[in-house]
C-alpha cells in the first residue's frame, strides 16, 4: 500500500467523506487537488478520475464526465474489471447525453474484453439494447436482451431487467403473448427484486386490460 504525505492523506479522507454524501458535488474541489498531486499512484489516479467523472455525470456535466472516464481508461495497467467498468460508465454518460452511437461503441468494447466480469457484460448488453431501441433497431435490441437474459453468471436483478426490457419491445411490436410470457417470467424468478416484480405486475395488468389494436389503427 502506498504511503502518502499527511496533506494528501487528509485530502483523500475529506474527499472520500464528501463523495459519499448525497451532495457529492462538494467533493469536486478536493478531488481536483488530489489529482494535481504528482505522487498519486496510477491505480489511485484512475480511481479518482472515475470518482470525478461520476460526480460530473450526476450533475449533468456529461462532457467533463466522459473526459474523466477517458483519461482513466488511458492509464496503463488497467485490469479487465476496471476497464470494463469505465467503458460502461462512459457508455452511460454518452447515453445520458443523447449520443446513442457512442454509447453503443463503448458497450460493444466492454462486452468483448477478455476476462470481463459477467455482471458488467450483462449491464453493457442491457444498455446497448436500450440504445439500439432508441435508434429504431428493434432486432438488434432484442438480440442483446436475449443474450443478457441467458448470460451465465448474470444476477437475478439483471435477468429481470432484461425480461422487462424484452417485454416492452414485444409489446411495442404487437407481440402481446410474448410480452405477457416475459412479464410472468419476471414474477416467477426466484429472489426477484421486488421493484421489478411490482413493475411486471403493473405492466401485465395493463396488457390484460388494454383494448386490442384494431385493423388500420
Amino acid at each position: 500500500m502506498s504511503t502518502y504525505s499527511p496533506k494528501l492523506s487528509e485530502l483523500i479522507a475529506r474527499a472520500d467523506d464528501l463523495y459519499n454524501r448525497p451532495d457529492m458535488h462538494g467533493s469536486l474541489p478536493l478531488i481536483n487537488e488530489i489529482l494535481a498531486d504528482a505522487t498519486l499512484t496510477s491505480d489511485d489516479r484512475a480511481l479518482w478520475l472515475y470518482s470525478r467523472g461520476h460526480v460530473h455525470d450526476q450533475i449533468g456535466d456529461f462532457d467533463r464526465s466522459i473526459a474523466d472516464f477517458t483519461a482513466a481508461l488511458k492509464i496503463p495497467g488497467g485490469q479487465p474489471k476496471r476497464v470494463t467498468y469505465l467503458l460502461c460508465c462512459r457508455g452511460h454518460a454518452h447515453a445520458r447525453a443523447g449520443r446513442p452511437e457512442q454509447a453503443i461503441a463503448d458497450c460493444t468494447a466492454a462486452i468483448h474484453i477478455r476476462g470481463a466480469p459477467r455482471e458488467l457484460v450483462a449491464g453493457a448488453l442491457l444498455l446497448r439494447a436500450h440504445q439500439h431501441a432508441c435508434c429504431g433497431r428493434d432486432g438488434e435490441a432484442i438480440t442483446d436482451l436475449d443474450t443478457a437474459i441467458g448470460l451465465p453468471g448474470a444476477t437475478t436483478e439483471r435477468i429481470a431487467e432484461g425480461l422487462l426490457g424484452r417485454a416492452d419491445m414485444h409489446s411495442r411490436l404487437g407481440r402481446y403473448d410474448d410480452a405477457v410470457a416475459d412479464l410472468r417470467a419476471v414474477i416467477s424468478l426466484p429472489d426477484a427484486p421486488e421493484p421489478g416484480v411490482a413493475l411486471a405486475r403493473e405492466r401485465l395488468e395493463h396488457l390484460n386490460t388494454a383494448e386490442p389494436p384494431r385493423p388500420g389503427r
